[in-house]
């Protein structure tokens, strides 16, 4: 009987390393760890919901980790079993014969998922028999720390400190409410034995834990009635607050979340993407729901609109390198470079240029990027503020923390936690 059960936690973590590999492989190649861990899970249907739970905790925890852990290939088995053990506070039988076939005793090795950053350098110290914790500075590149935007009057490392340990928490999911409110979806979510967080700091916000069920069979059984929507890009909207009736351009669009957001507060919008598998997605989304105010159009957000048309709002929701979502992604830390950074400064530019262009006088334009680093945020709004002085910032109460309107708007991951996002609105003074 033992034996048996040994052949089957070897079968188990023999899984782990091929997925492991696997992701480790395409994520060195540039691809999201996501879509590689959906595409495995696809060519083997012989994985059950459990075994994908702990697949999925093990592959993205290594990744998360890997300023500590390193790569797999060149450490093995210590890479899953440090991930277990940073991210868990319940044994799991396969790790511990993964400890053990290692040559190690699984009591030496405690679980600290709810512990500090220190406590989990003192494992990781042990796992490696390195003799000393690691720094937690080496948990993001080293280019990451001398970009990051740190808001007036605060310490640089206390806010660079606060930002790691957000990034090593997996994120709840949040779902934006449709029709219906957070109460309702909540209760709704009870009446299925899914526990979701109590409170909210944004109307309609709804967190459920990341172990949560299926969304699709969840639809079924509630009809749609929620949005998957990160807190911290439900703000977008909340911070464009557009009137009912007003027009709209969101001119990134992506796969129309927040075009979603701007029609749901009563606006007509118009959406418009460069690349058309977004907009297919938007499409899909759009048809789910019945949102008859949102028309798409296929375009390049650089360039003017035909007949210069103008509008209440625009959106600016540019393509950045997602530095505030490294919780979420965490692959994404270790695929992103310098150069990229100022690449997408450039590209943010020039989109704003093209924007205020559509901005009919009076309006506002909105520029939201879901980036903590200067030369995507603070740095490219106020260099757009000195060359167009017809276009006022304009102070706007921030979504999630009470106090005075301000300029710009950030969401810190923390304060979701979510995702952390940089927003700044103008309007346009022309005429006036």
């Amino acid at each position: 009987m033992q034996e048996e059960i040994e052949r089957c936690w070897a079968a188990r973590a023999a899984q782990a390393r091929a997925l492991m590999t696997a992701v480790e492989q395409g994520v060195e190649a540039g691809r999201p760890a996501d879509v590689l861990v959906t595409t495995e899970y696809r060519k083997r249907r012989e994985w059950g919901a459990r075994d994908r739970r702990l697949l999925s905790r093990l592959i993205f925890g290594a990744l998360r980790w890997r300023g500590w852990l390193g790569r797999f290939a060149e450490h093995g088995d210590r890479v899953l079993i440090g991930a277990y053990l940073l991210e868990s506070d319940t044994p799991h039988p396969i790790i511990e014969w993964m400890i053990r076939a290692m040559g190690e005793n699984p009591a030496r090795l405690p679980l600290v998922g709810q512990a500090s950053l220190e406590d989990k350098a003192t494992v990781v110290g042990a796992l490696f028999h390195r003799g000393e914790r690691p720094s937690w500075r080496i948990l993001t590149p080293d280019w990451f720390a001398p970009t990051l935007a740190v808001p007036p009057d605060t310490d640089s490392n206390i806010h660079f400190r606060r930002c790691i340990e957000t990034f090593q928490r997996r994120p709840p999911l949040w779902l934006r409410t449709i029709r219906i409110s957070a109460n309702e979806l909540r209760n709704r979510l009870a009446t299925l034995g899914i526990g979701v967080d109590s409170s909210s700091p944004l109307a309609g916000a709804v967190a459920v834990p990341d172990d949560r069920p299926n969304l699709k069979e969840l639809e079924k059984i509630l009809c749609p009635c929620f949005e998957v929507q990160d807190l911290a890009s439900q703000c977008v909207a909340v911070a464009a607050a557009p009137a009912a009736g007003e027009s709209w351009w969101d001119l990134c669009c992506g796969a129309g979340g927040k075009s979603l957001h701007l029609a749901a507060l009563g606006a007509k919008v118009q959406a418009t993407d460069i690349r058309r598998s977004a907009l297919h997605e938007a499409h899909r989304r759009f048809r789910r729901l019945g949102e008859t105010r949102i028309k798409t159009n296929l375009h390049d957000g650089t360039k003017p609109l035909p007949g210069r048309t103008t509008f209440d709002g625009v959106l600016v929701d540019a393509p950045c390198s997602g530095t505030g979502n490294w919780s979420r992604r965490p692959d994404a830390r270790w695929q992103t470079h310098p150069d990229q950074i100022r690449y997408y400064a450039h590209v943010q530019a020039k989109l704003l240029e093209n924007a205020a262009l559509h901005v009919r006088p009076g309006g506002r334009l909105v520029y939201a990027v879901c980036t903590l680093t200067r030369p995507e945020t603070v740095e490219t709004a106020e260099e757009f503020t000195q060359r167009h002085p017809l276009f006022e910032p304009e102070p706007v109460p921030h979504p999630l923390v009470e106090g005075a309107p301000h300029w710009p708007i950030w969401i810190w991951p923390w304060q979701g936690p979510c995702g952390g996002m940089f927003i700044a609105r103008w309007r346009n003074r022309a005429g006036g």
